[in-house]
């Protein structure tokens, strides 16, 4: 997958400082309002159909134009889908692959009614003809490639870890815990192996909160500190508490990422929920 540029997580860890004051979230069409593009948020339907570490799917609808665009992200082949919502029919239907450049910028070629649209480093060519669909299309892809860093679960945009912990764990970051997600891909090799990668999601606003949550899910903490207290909170008075030594399960890829377990009140059994904290550890 792509390796996302700093100032790019950087916004999206902003997202995540910023992300209990009520600002709107993805169940209202993946929208922190000024992180989207101002096309997007202006028309007249969005969506964000998938987000994952494989595709990236979404379509834009203004003017009873609907343009789709599915993206694969290991391949960078792209499908982009123009629909008459009037008459319901397709008017184009084109695929072409993408060079994605360090800067996280997009250079393509597609074909659009039998015209040669050229698009450099995310600009298209100033000597192209613009039309709406080209300009609805181009920002689409834009806007996917943006959020590459990112997973949707449920009505959450997720971040992966490793791309947002040295910005949350900054002294002047607000907030000491998050809600934490461990998704499973498996690898293009044919061997079926399973790789777990840990996403970051919403603020929990303090120990306790983080604490309840513990109880049904995982959470991330900025520092062992932290994150000892939320599962200590969650488990008996009195137990003892150790970081759960490195395991082969819970291997991330090539990275380990320590955490804490809470415990049962009827015999001291750890629970599978993880109470992890800080940066992960190579193996």
């Amino acid at each position: 997958m792509l390796r996302i540029k700093k100032y790019i997580c950087s916004i999206l860890a902003l997202v995540l400082v910023i992300g209990c004051f009520g600002m709107p979230t993805l169940a209202q069409n993946v929208g922190v309002e000024g992180y989207l593009p101002e096309l997007i948020r202006e028309a007249d339907e969005f969506k964000l159909i998938e987000n994952g570490d494989r595709k990236s799917i979404a379509y834009i609808v203004q003017d009873n134009i609907k343009i789709y665009v599915e993206w694969d992200r290991h391949t960078n082949e792209v499908q982009l889908v123009e629909t008459n919502m009037l008459t319901r029919s397709v008017t184009n239907n084109t695929n072409f692959t993408m060079e994605i450049s360090e800067n996280i910028e997009a250079s393509y070629t597609m074909e659009l009614n039998d015209q040669i649209y050229h698009v450099n480093n995310s600009k298209i060519e100033s000597r192209t003809a613009m039309t709406l669909v080209l300009l609805l299309g181009q920002t689409l892809i834009d806007y996917l490639i943006s959020i590459a860093a990112t997973l949707t679960i449920g009505d959450m945009l997720c971040t992966l870890a490793k791309d947002v912990i040295d910005e949350l764990s900054n002294k002047k970051n607000k907030f000491k815990h998050y809600r934490a997600f461990l998704q499973k891909f498996y690898a293009d090799d044919g061997k079926n192996i399973a790789i777990h990668k840990l996403y970051i999601g919403d603020p929990l606003a303090d120990t306790n909160v983080a604490a309840v949550y513990l109880l049904e899910g995982n959470v991330w903490s900025t520092s062992q500190k932290n994150a000892k207290a939320v599962a200590a909170k969650a488990s008996p008075p009195g137990t003892e508490l150790k970081p759960h030594p490195p395991h082969k399960w819970a291997f991330f890829g090539d990275e380990y990422y320590p955490h804490y377990h809470r415990y049962n009140y009827d015999g001291g059994n750890p629970h599978k929920e993880h109470s992890f904290y800080g940066e992960s550890i190579p193996h």
